[in-house]
């Protein structure tokens, strides 16, 4: 148990109340209470939510007991300092849009927006930096993805199907999009745990059986990512393999296991690339990028990629603007509803830029976006920082995760959509675990 340094010098009554208030949330029967929820959490959050938010708002009341109780250290925690600026930056933004233009501003601020970006401290507190309890919240998100699609879909056998055949098809769950970027980060963390497998210095008979039995779980996250045709995603994956290769390649090893390496990558990306529905969904867009060329995006057609082009280049006069503070959460829409360049039929189907990146920009400017990639950084610093408890585990899993979160939200609106607060909020709070709670048994141990 922590010590309770901070109840020294505080009234009889308040230490006799906060003493049996610190026994309540690290009793042990408590606690399994709260990883409980943390459980259905990650299961039902996408799949069912109101399940998700029955199960979400008990982790919240559990956990604000436990930052009221251990209040001294998180108040100084980079992370949960920067939830606190994020609510100052949201009321500066919205600030800002009244004494600019009242008549385009919200009535009320919304804290929401960013704050609700780190709702991963409650769960990182309560996975009590347990590799066992981490290792079972992250499978439990790959069975919760594949119940999100299953319930979602009108005809889950349909979609098979018609996903074989070539069609895009998205599971009904939001969009394609949405479908994919799950997919994606289910792909990664598979991917990883079965690298670690094949390096660990267990027998070739429990290797090659572990590995079987990651490339079945992998399978249907794959389909997944192929027949949503998500292309944010197929660039992530891909580039973050390169990024694999090249560590591999820079860290050493003898030259025939380097050309292995090297090998493996073309020929994989060679048999994916004839993929019939990825050849076709590469090659749709040869027309857009004949015209990028000339630099004129407003000649460009409303593809794809034409009309995110058309977006982002509306969205520069806006931060040129307001570039410190922004203007607000839904900026993103007023960018695309205020556009006089835009046809009326694309602001009827688009309320959103995407692209996570530059909704941040507009809607919370410079500000708000340093904040978020502050986040960022202090996140894989702080896994770096812990990385021999747990061989680097929660170190590798934040930088593959922030690595592809930042690429995805290149051309699609993760940072602020319940999906990507979904992702980021199991992958950080994985991540963040081990650093959050020796931390504060260390502070607390100091005092």
């Amino acid at each position: 148990m922590l010590e309770r340094t901070f109840l020294q010098r505080s009234n009889p009554y308040i230490m006799i109340k906060a003493f049996k208030l610190e026994r309540f949330i690290n009793n042990h029967h408590f606690q399994q209470i709260m990883l409980f929820c943390l459980f259905g959490y990650v299961l039902f959050k996408e799949s069912n939510r109101y399940i998700g938010d029955i199960f979400q708002s008990c982790v919240v009341v559990g956990s604000l007991l436990a930052i009221y109780v251990y209040r001294k250290y998180f108040f100084q925690d980079k992370i949960f300092l920067s939830l606190i600026a994020s609510i100052i930056v949201s009321i500066l933004s919205w600030t800002n849009s009244i004494v600019s233009d009242p008549s385009l501003a919200k009535s009320s601020p919304n804290i929401g927006f960013l704050g609700n970006l780190f709702f991963f401290i409650m769960i990182a507190y309560w996975l009590k930096a347990d590799l066992k309890n981490i290792r079972t919240f992250l499978f439990l998100f790959l069975i919760g993805l594949l119940m999100t699609l299953f319930t979602h879909s009108s005809d889950i056998v349909l979609d098979i199907y018609n996903g074989f055949n070539g069609e895009r098809v998205d599971f009904n769950f939001i969009n394609a999009n949405h479908s994919a970027a799950l997919a994606g980060c289910a792909i990664l963390l598979t991917s990883y745990y079965e690298i670690k497998t094949i390096k660990s210095n267990c027998s070739f008979k429990s290797k090659l059986l572990s590995v079987f039995l990651y490339l079945l779980i992998t399978f249907p996250f794959i389909f997944i990512a192929i027949v949503t045709k998500a292309r944010q995603v197929w660039l992530a994956i891909f580039l973050i393999l390169i990024l694999y290769i090249g560590y591999e390649i820079i860290k050493g090893g003898s030259f025939k296991k380097k050309i292995a390496i090297i090998l493996s990558f073309l020929i994989t990306i060679s048999l994916v690339s004839k993929i019939s529905v990825i050849e076709e969904r590469i090659n749709t867009e040869s027309a857009v990028f004949s015209a990028i060329s000339t630099g004129q995006i407003d000649t460009l057609p409303y593809t794809s990629i034409g009309t995110r082009l058309h977006f982002w280049s509306e969205a520069i006069p806006w931060i040129k603007k307001y570039p410190i503070l922004g203007f607000g959460e839904d900026t993103r829409n007023l960018v695309i509803k205020e556009s006089p360049n835009i046809p009326e039929k694309v602001k009827a189907s688009f309320s959103h830029l995407h692209n996570g990146h530059i909704e941040i920009l507009v809607s919370y400017g410079l500000l708000g976006f340093s904040l978020l990639m502050f986040v960022c950084v202090t996140l894989v610093k702080s896994a770096y920082s812990v990385r021999d408890f747990d061989q680097g585990e929660s170190y590798y899993l934040i930088l593959i995760f922030i690595t592809y979160f930042i690429i995805i939200n290149m051309f699609e609106s993760f940072w602020l959509f319940k999906t990507g607060l979904y992702m980021f909020t199991i992958f950080c709070a994985a991540a963040y675990s081990l650093y959050l709670t020796s931390s504060i048994k260390r502070f607390y141990n100091e005092k």
